[in-house]
């Protein structure tokens, strides 16, 4: 029932934006099959993006003025969100639609899509951090988004570079064993050896969890395994986790919490590390590398949180909202 009247709000919404105050329909935009994608679009020229996938949380609308927030919800294809509505999409208007490719059925499904309402559509691989880079200058050469793209993906490539010079000579045999405790009990993870495990092996770690069979999905793991694979560091990906395993005496009994190595990964506008992993990686990756290798951190993360912050969503952060973002 829940999706039904969402879907109807999606409807109403998007009926009412497309009539617009002079009857006419909205320009030609582009539109984001997934949020990734289309917080992609948004950082490239928030105006071209024709709305958003779904609700957008309060540590986005934190970072994006009014005006953007009111743009309608258009659905995409991701986890649960809601399908986009063919009627929906043929009034739109939609100049060209980006999909970032991961692997997954859904990816087929929203191409298969897109490609029998003939929207003309970007297809690119979204998985790694060069991905990204690759995204950034495959983008920038669409006429609309004024080379914006060379800019973002010179920082990318920065930032790969300076992360790159500060874990220089890391021995092999020196990574740490992380653990990256999701969802609300904290025992949710993904897998070694996947995608996702990117950013903590560019910081020197190795998740520990190792599952039977290859997925990118998120699994379910026991506290006793979690106590079994003993890790030197425990990533935290939800806020209110990050609180509650204070109160719980089982949590106190792992040697990362015991000694201080715990980190709640920053969130504002969204994860810096996963779920989804994105382009925040290229800020997030530094971070960690500070966190877990404080010995080799050679950065300001307090400066280079703000010129991030300000190259990619145009925010000039205050002390107060540093502080926020950082988790200080």
């Amino acid at each position: 029932m829940r999706t039904l009247i969402i879907a109807l709000a999606i409807l109403t919404a998007f009926n009412a934006f497309a009539a617009g105050q002079n009857g006419n329909p909205p320009a030609e935009k582009y539109f984001g099959a997934t949020f990734p994608a289309t917080f992609i679009l948004y950082i490239m020229d928030p105006d071209l993006i024709i709305g958003w996938n779904g609700i957008l949380r309060g540590s986005e609308k934190k970072y994006i003025p009014e005006k953007y927030q009111k743009l309608p919800i258009v659905g995409g294809w991701y986890g649960n969100g809601i399908i986009p509505d063919k009627e929906v999409l043929i009034k739109a208007g939609i100049k060209k639609a980006l999909v970032l490719t991961t692997g997954s059925e859904r990816d087929a499904v929203a191409v298969n899509t897109l490609k029998e309402l003939k929207i003309e559509t970007i297809q690119l691989n979204g998985v790694t951090m060069q991905d990204y880079i690759d995204i950034f200058k495959t983008l920038g050469k669409e006429p609309d988004m004024k080379e914006r793209g060379d800019e973002l993906a010179a920082y990318a490539e920065q930032s790969l570079k300076t992360v790159s010079g500060m874990m220089k000579g890391y021995p092999e045999n020196k990574r740490l064993k992380v653990y990256f405790a999701q969802g609300a009990r904290g025992l949710e993870t993904f897998c070694h050896g996947t995608y996702r495990e990117e950013a903590i092996a560019l910081a020197g770690g190795g998740t520990v969890h190792k599952c039977a069979e290859r997925t990118q999905d998120i699994v379910t793991i026991s506290f006793e395994q979690l106590m079994r694979y003993d890790p030197d560091v425990i990533l935290i990906q939800e806020p209110a986790f990050a609180v509650k395993y204070k109160g719980d005496p089982k949590w106190k009994r792992l040697r990362a919490v015991k000694e201080g190595r715990i980190f709640q990964v920053p969130y504002e506008p969204f994860s810096w590390l996963d779920r989804p992993p994105s382009y925040m990686r290229f800020i997030g990756v530094p971070w960690l590398v500070c966190k877990m290798q404080p010995d080799r951190c050679a950065i300001d993360m307090d400066n280079e949180t703000r010129s991030f912050m300000k190259l990619f969503f145009r925010e000039d952060l205050t002390e107060g909202q540093l502080k926020e973002v950082l988790l200080k």
